[in-house]
């Protein structure tokens, strides 16, 4: 497989493809790690662009990233302490609880399966959130660490030749000013709540665990360039 394949726990599912839960409604998970992806991208690239027009100069900026998975923590922990949409399923105004789609092992014999939809609500929802962590299932918190970005935005205007006009300041050949700013927007993501690239784990055994990323920032330059 390729370097830095990442593993997780999943759901466990019968020979169908169905989700398995409990006869008591809450989550199952396999007995041993399956990998989900590696986190290095396939695709790196970007597109930069100059447009001008008289005086005018404007400068966009393009990046993207294709093809790496992350597992975020982040996301894990928002949804087990209650804070992510998530975790808003089965404690809306008029719930009381969640029935988990899934079906369930109806025979007590464990040599039979009898597989029903499961209809047993569970209740106790910061248990049941709490099951994410405790089963180690990461298929909600498995993302693609994909982006396409607007990295970079600038705008230039050339005033040498009105300077020209100012005996005085004859002196100067040449004035251009310039207003910039960097990570302007993300155009695309998979990853909820997080900035792709503000994963902190790297090295070669940590590398696209995400967990407790600050977000990133947004830089805003003004630039005043001078010949004489």
């Amino acid at each position: 497989m390729p370097m830095n394949q990442l593993y997780t726990r999943s759901y466990l599912r019968n020979e169908n493809g169905d989700i398995v839960v409990g006869d008591n409604g809450r989550l199952l998970a396999t007995p041993g790690y399956i990998p989900v992806g590696s986190s290095i991208p396939k695709y790196i690239g970007g597109w930069n662009n100059t447009f001008e027009y008289k005086n005018l100069t404007l400068g966009v900026f393009i990046d993207y990233k294709l093809g790496g998975t992350v597992l975020s923590a982040t996301n894990l922990n928002l949804t087990r302490q209650g804070f992510s949409k998530l975790s808003l399923e089965g404690r809306r105004e008029g719930e009381s609880g969640i029935i988990f789609p899934g079906v369930y092992d109806a025979d007590p014999d464990p040599a039979i399966e009898d597989w029903q939809p499961n209809t047993t609500a569970v209740t106790d929802l910061q248990t049941f959130y709490g099951d994410y962590r405790n089963l180690q299932i990461g298929d909600p918190f498995t993302f693609k660490s994909d982006f396409v970005k607007l990295r970079n935005i600038s705008i230039s205007y050339d005033i040498t030749s009105g300077l020209n006009r100012v005996k005085f300041l004859g002196f100067v050949k040449g004035l251009v000013l310039t207003a910039s700013c960097r990570n302007v927007a993300v155009l695309y993501k998979d990853i909820i709540n997080l900035d792709p690239e503000a994963i902190q784990s790297s090295g070669d055994f940590r590398a696209g665990y995400e967990n407790a990323s600050l977000p990133t920032t947004r830089n805003f330059m003004f630039t005043i360039n001078t010949k004489f």
